[in-house]
C-alpha cells in the first residue's frame, strides 16, 4: 500500500514532461545511496566481523601447522558458522530492515512535513 502511495506521490515531485533540478536530484540521490550503504553495512557487520576473526585464526593455524590443509577444514566450517550466525541474527536483521523500509516509505523524498 505504501509503495503505491510513493509511486503516486512521485508525480508531485517529478512532474511529467519536465526535467527535475539536477542539484536537488543529485543531492537526494547521494543521500539515498549513502543511506543504503549504511544500512547494508549495518546488516552485514556480524558476518564481516565473524569472517575477519575466523580468517585471522585460520592464518595463525596455517602458520603454526603448514602441513594442515586449512582450506579443507576452513571452507565447511565458515559455511556452517555463517549459517548458524544467520540463524541467530536474522530476526534482528529483518526487524531493522523492516523498520528502515517503513521509515523510507513514510517519507521517500525526504520532505519535512
Amino acid at each position: 500500500m505504501r509503495i503505491a502511495e510513493a509511486i503516486i506521490l512521485s508525480y508531485d515531485v517529478l512532474l511529467p514532461g519536465q526535467f527535475p533540478d539536477a542539484a536537488i536530484l543529485s543531492k537526494w540521490g547521494v543521500s539515498q545511496v549513502a543511506r543504503a550503504f549504511a544500512l547494508a553495512f549495518t546488516l552485514a557487520a556480524p558476518f564481516v566481523i565473524a569472517s575477519l576473526i575466523y580468517n585471522v585464526a585460520l592464518g595463525v593455524i596455517n602458520r603454526a601447522m603448514p602441513q594442515l590443509m586449512v582450506a579443507f577444514v576452513g571452507a565447511p566450517a565458515i559455511t556452517a558458522g555463517a549459517l548458524i550466525l544467520m540463524f541467530l541474527v536474522l530476526p534482528l536483521m529483518l526487524s531493522v530492515w523492516s523498520t528502515e523500509l517503513s521509515e523510507y516509505l513514510q517519507n521517500p523524498f525526504g520532505w519535512h512535513r
